[in-house]
């Protein structure tokens, strides 16, 4: 029996927001695009503001109509996008197989992990904990033999749910339901089953196959059978979506810290380890972020996104250490700090330099060139003699005696 999940961030980008500005919790807030750019309509809410009646697509000024304290926030794609990384991430730590259908949505294929996860439940509620522990966001889980039971699942309770629907399950949990629940039956097929007197999902199942060919064509009418009688032999198949799209590390330190240089200390082991994983990956990475976690659990994001991709160790410090003293005050200690790269470059892309930029860029470019290489070479012998052969003189001066 194969052993699939499919796992949906609940309300995803609202989500994010709230987890990089926790004075948003439980707070009625849409994303939404510019109505100046007569983009002006609702693509995420908070399930506070869903119980209003908002929904996706859905006006702005009629969204603010139902939900006059609605506080609209505009679209953050790279906010997004590094947390869906995080979440692919943590994925896989559990999951052989993944197949990212979205942004913020996977499917999981645990087949072969019976001896690891015997109990297919309780793997759920970890992975629920975790990203809800680690990033402060909600998922809905559904477990099933197959796609695309799994995927009807995870829309049955939201947020944090946790759904089996196996194939013996079918009968009880899906048949009963609108025949508009089920999955890729839309508004448009809907209407025309029920038009032929098709109103459940059981109504579906048990419908004569000829007669709902002359409407949907054959292949037409068995797909939607076989999907009504919860069959589905569709693999899960990795995607280029899945590929890695950041790379970071992060640091809970024993004791709460407001010192300077050990954060910047933290800072510098992360910029050195990204670096050297972005060259063996032959990316460089446009956009750094840097996470914060306050001793009170609070947490913040921040990310900037540089003019010329890079993988040097010194600019993602740099950039880091920016990004740190711009949104921390020293008054308040911090727990947890955190460093990656994303937004990649293949190495060997170039941003193409204007006609009218000075002699000074192109210094500029000289010693990054310089110091590209260097570091390659740093790696070259570091892979051949150990870690300790090529050692940054920031590295040395924090090392004891007994290191030396």
């Amino acid at each position: 029996m194969r052993r699939i999940f499919h796992i949906d961030m609940n309300s995803f980008f609202a989500s994010c927001e709230s987890a990089r500005n926790p004075e948003l919790k439980n707070k009625n807030i849409a994303v939404a695009g510019d109505p100046k750019e007569r983009h002006g309509i609702i693509l995420a809410a908070s399930y506070s503001a869903k119980a209003f009646g908002i929904k996706t697509t859905m006006p702005i000024w009629k969204a603010q109509k139902l939900c006059p304290d609605l506080i609209i926030l505009p679209v953050d794609f790279e906010l997004y996008h590094y947390y869906s990384c995080k979440v692919m991430d943590i994925f896989r730590d559990y999951a052989p197989v993944i197949e990212q259908a979205s942004i913020d949505e996977a499917y999981l294929d645990l087949t072969g992990t019976e001896k690891i996860y015997p109990d297919l439940i309780e793997l759920a509620h970890t992975i629920q904990d975790r990203i809800l522990n680690e990033l402060d966001l909600s998922c809905s889980i559904g477990i099933s033999e197959n796609k695309l039971l799994a995927k009807m699942g995870s829309d049955f309770k939201k947020p944090l749910g946790i759904t089996t629907i196996f194939e013996n399950e079918v009968k009880e949990k899906i048949w009963p339901l609108d025949v508009g629940e089920l999955f890729l039956v839309g508004k448009s097929t809907t209407e025309t089953l029920k038009q032929i007197g098709i109103y459940t999902i059981k109504d579906l199942a048990n419908f004569d196959y000829d007669t709902l060919a002359n409407y949907f064509g054959e292949k037409g009418a068995r797909r939607l059978i076989d999907n009504a009688n919860g069959l589905d032999d569709s693999e899960v198949v990795p995607n280029e979506e899945i590929e890695i799209k950041s790379n970071g590390a992060e640091k809970t330190f024993k004791e709460d810290v407001n010192d300077e240089e050990i954060l910047k200390d933290a800072l510098f082991e992360f910029s050195e380890r990204i670096s050297k994983n972005l060259r063996e990956l032959d990316k460089k990475a446009k956009t750094i972020v840097l996470k914060i976690k306050f001793n009170d659990f609070t947490s913040i994001t921040r990310n900037v996104t540089i003019n010329k991709a890079t993988n040097l160790s010194n600019t993602i410090y740099e950039t880091g250490c920016d990004l740190l003293f711009k949104n921390w005050d020293k008054e308040n200690p911090i727990r947890l700090i955190g460093l990656s790269a994303t937004n990649f470059k293949e190495d060997d892309e170039f941003d193409q330099m204007t006609l009218f930029e000075s002699d000074v860029n192109e210094d500029i470019e000289i010693k990054n060139e310089k110091l590209n290489k260097l570091e390659r070479v740093s790696d070259l012998l570091r892979e051949k003699f150990g870690d300790n052969i090529v050692v940054k003189a920031k590295s040395i001066k924090n090392k004891g005696e007994d290191d030396e």
